[in-house]
């Protein structure tokens, strides 16, 4: 059995990659090869690769946050430390890589959560 010869390529005058002779479009950017024919689509740029030091600074904040109320009862010196981090969550629902959307949604969730629950502590008490 012998191997297939590949198909003949020529490069897309459009982006220069490589593209089967005979197609009707160039499979990386689109152009039409067919005369008079607009583009047949555009591409769609990459998404980026997830921010990974602000996902882990924002989770080394909120730990820090967490053990200032867990451990040593300091509430107030624990928002210097979780507010920042709400704000890198804020930024990171902002961004297009789907790790940051998740994460970021992630502790906001977290911190409704902590309120609601301070919140009904609170009223418990009272």
């Amino acid at each position: 059995m012998q191997p297939q010869n590949p198909r003949p390529t020529a490069p897309c005058p459009n982006c220069g990659l490589p593209v089967n002779v005979g197609d009707k479009a160039c499979v990386h950017c689109g152009l039409s090869f067919v005369p008079g024919q607009a583009q047949v689509w555009y591409p769609v740029p990459p998404k980026p690769a997830a921010s990974g030091a602000l996902i882990a600074g924002m989770w080394i904040l909120t730990a820090i946050a967490f053990l200032l109320v867990a451990e040593v009862g300091s509430t107030i010196n624990a928002l210097f430390f979780d507010i920042p981090s709400l704000i890198i969550a804020v930024v990171l629902v902002t961004r297009r890589a789907d790790a940051d959307k998740i994460n970021g949604w992630i502790k906001i969730g977290v911190e409704v959560f902590g309120c609601v629950f301070s919140i009904l502590l609170q009223s418990g008490r009272g």
